[in-house]
């Protein structure tokens, strides 16, 4: 007796082969469709949860700027930081992260936009702290020498790299004009049109842009010229110049506002806030 193990019908009368696409169709859509469920997921809002009394200490012991704003406006800062950290993670690289470190991360990103309550940083997913400054482990195409901020670009976009010493450091020194965190932020929201290029066009109006660029070139030639009060890295580029004005700008307002009332008052156009208080 013989066994038929394979049984291949006959096509009948008006057979038609199935199309290969068939075959290859929910390659295609998931293909396809992934862009969609990447958007979706990352648009879903995380729990944001109140935060802790012990958390609102360490900022009102560490960062100035919280220090001096309102009840009111304390409420609205700390529920911006705890949206941040719920939806950012912040990892350690050879350094252990402690609370102090998650919340002057998120302080620095909450710092510059506080008058622009809807902003966020949707790119960003990862901050990653070293303990010290770091060098071609992260940035292989970098020079040799020290870096204490990055922003990932390329193979490494949606990260940043921050040395924890230096941020530390930036919140115990309020008065040096230097905030790595602040810095590097303000690096994203300068990307956030798609291009680094000290003209953040999603905060300066198109018809605004000519004046804002004209202060920029004059003040980096005071700069080069040792004839301004703005530290000497603003000078070498248009793009780190609006990093490095930023921090003079929340750091010592006051003495900002003295010295350059011009480039303070387009500032607080460009934040929407007044760090004078």
């Amino acid at each position: 007796m013989t066994l038929a193990l394979f049984y291949l019908p006959t096509p009948g009368p008006g057979y038609e082969p199935v199309s290969p696409i068939y075959f290859f169709l929910p390659f295609i859509l998931a293909i396809v469709s992934f862009p969609f469920i990447y958007w979706y997921w990352r648009s879903q809002k995380p729990k944001v949860l109140p935060m802790p009394s012990r958390w609102k200490g360490i900022l009102n012991r560490n960062v100035k700027f919280y220090e001096k704003l309102s009840s009111e406006e304390k409420m609205k800062f700390e529920v911006r930081v705890m949206k941040f950290l719920a939806e950012t993670d912040i990892e350690g690289r050879g350094t252990e992260v402690e609370d102090l470190d998650k919340l002057l991360v998120a302080s620095s990103a909450i710092i510059p936009m506080f008058g622009l309550p809807y902003w966020n940083y949707p790119d960003l997913e990862t901050v990653i702290l070293f303990p010290a400054s770091f060098s071609q482990r992260v940035d292989p195409s970098a020079p040799s020498q020290h870096i204490v901020g990055l922003v990932g670009t390329g193979h490494m976009e949606g990260a940043m790299f921050l040395s924890q010493k230096a941020l530390r450091k930036s919140y115990l020194d309020n008065d040096d004009c230097f905030n790595v965190g602040i810095h590097e932020f303000v690096h994203l929201i300068d990307m956030a049109d798609g291009t680094m290029d000290g003209l953040p066009k999603m905060l300066v109006p198109h018809k605004f842009e000519r004046n804002w660029l004209k202060l920029v070139y004059e003040e980096i030639m005071k700069i080069r010229d040792d004839q301004s009060a703005i530290r000497d890295y603003g000078g070498v580029s248009k793009t780190e110049f609006l990093p490095v004005v930023t921090e003079y700008f929340f750091e010592r307002p006051a003495d900002f506002r003295k010295i350059h009332p011009q480039l303070f008052g387009a500032l607080t156009k460009v934040y929407n806030q007044n760090p004078i208080r």
